[in-house]
């Protein structure tokens, strides 16, 4: 939704975008990709600083989930900005199902990451 304000350009629009843009120092010049990089570092990066800091442990990764997964070079300029080791989590690492269904679940298992979590968190109470 931040890209889609942004760009002034409909949600759907800017989940095209955020497939087929790659996030590097290279692609960061024309005016749509300067606008991605810009609410990745004032919002995400930020936020994710800001949690950092309040936390009494100390981070050693982050895995991230969710839509931004789809951006390419994403889990790259996370590490960069934040010098931490930074990877896209896989939701169905510890689940099985039918072999003919890996290509679909792994297009929206970013997605699906939490729904997941609960439900496994559901179906055993005590993990």
């Amino acid at each position: 939704e931040h890209i889609a304000h942004a760009l002034n350009i409909s949600v759907d629009r800017a989940a095209a975008i955020r497939r087929e843009t790659t996030i590097t120092h290279a692609t960061m010049t024309d005016t749509a990709n300067a606008s991605i990089k810009f609410i990745l570092e004032s919002f995400l990066i930020k936020e994710i600083k800001r949690i950092l800091s309040a936390k009494q442990t100390q981070i050693r990764s982050i895995i991230l989930t969710g839509g931004i997964t789809h951006l390419s070079g994403i889990s790259t300029f996370i590490s960069e900005h934040l010098s931490l080791p930074c990877s896209i989590g896989n939701t169905w690492q510890h689940i099985n199902f039918q072999p003919d269904m890996r290509a679909t679940l792994e297009a929206c298992g970013p997605e699906l990451s939490v729904a997941t979590g609960l439900a496994l968190k559901t179906k055993n109470p005590s993990a």
